[in-house]
């Protein structure tokens, strides 16, 4: 009987955990994209999510598609290949379109995802 409550214990840690994965990438990412992306305003959002094989596949995301993620498995998926980043992961990345009538032009934004800051940051490019 000690070995049951043992194990009962072991599955309700193990299913706490990925609750908190699971509601906290999501809140996370629903918090910045509400910090960063005006209403009414055209964004996308892609996430890449390793195969079990190893290869990369991009998703071809929707607004709103990073509900359906399973992020315990992406999370330790990146973090088993070694590519998970604390300041920068370009792994999942937010491109907020802004269009300016005065002119008639359309902003593009890149962000990308940081661990660091469990957000968005605006992606920087340097040129030389």
């Amino acid at each position: 009987m000690e070995m049951r409550k043992k194990l009962g214990i072991a599955i309700c840690i193990v299913l706490l955990g990925i609750f908190v994965i699971e509601g906290g990438m999501r809140f996370a990412i629903w918090r910045s994209l509400n910090e960063l992306v005006p209403v009414g305003v055209k964004y996308e959002l892609s996430i890449t999510i390793p195969d079990a094989s190893g290869h990369v596949i991009c998703l071809d995301s929707e607004t709103k598609n990073y509900i359906g993620v399973f992020y315990t498995k992406w999370f330790l998926s990146m973090f088993w290949s070694s590519v998970t980043c604390r300041y920068k992961s370009s792994y999942m990345n937010l491109v907020v379109y802004d269009y300016d009538t005065s002119i008639g032009h359309v902003y593009m934004t890149n962000y990308h995802w940081s661990f660091y800051s469990m957000g968005f940051v605006e992606h920087v490019m340097y040129s030389l």
